[in-house]
């Protein structure tokens, strides 16, 4: 297996969306460590896309639902190892979103499989991602 040194950064952008006491999450189809993982709505920016592009896209294409607003909450970033051996440097930007209220529809064949509005205070049950 070859290892590739440096990989990014690599800008992704997340929607943090809450309604009802519950927040919209979406679990891995294949997380870096095989273990189930929880994570918020989005992906990585595709060529010539804004942030705000991004989001719209990935939410549509991973929970069926459409943005309606969207405020900027933060901009982090990490750098880690992949168990391939890669280095990775992720930029990450939040959006505080609000979206049409409507049936989650999941993703198929993408980087998530399941979709759903987790209870706040069930938060503590789930693995979440360290950015969630």
């Amino acid at each position: 297996m070859s290892r590739r040194v440096e990989v990014g950064p690599s800008p992704r952008v997340y929607g943090v969306c809450i309604h009802d006491s519950a927040v919209l999450l979406v679990r891995a189809t294949n997380p870096h460590d095989g273990g189930e993982i929880w994570w918020l709505p989005g992906g990585g920016i595709d060529w010539g896309e804004s942030p705000q592009q991004t989001l719209e896209r990935e939410f549509i294409e991973e929970t069926g639902l459409g943005v309606t607003n969207h405020l900027l909450h933060s901009v982090l970033d990490d750098q880690r190892v992949r168990v391939n051996g890669d280095h990775v440097h992720t930029v990450r930007i939040i959006y505080l979103a609000t979206v049409e209220v409507a049936p989650l529809q999941h993703e198929a064949g993408g980087t998530t499989d399941f979709v759903m509005w987790a209870k706040l205070d069930e938060l503590h049950q789930l693995r979440l991602a360290d950015y969630a």
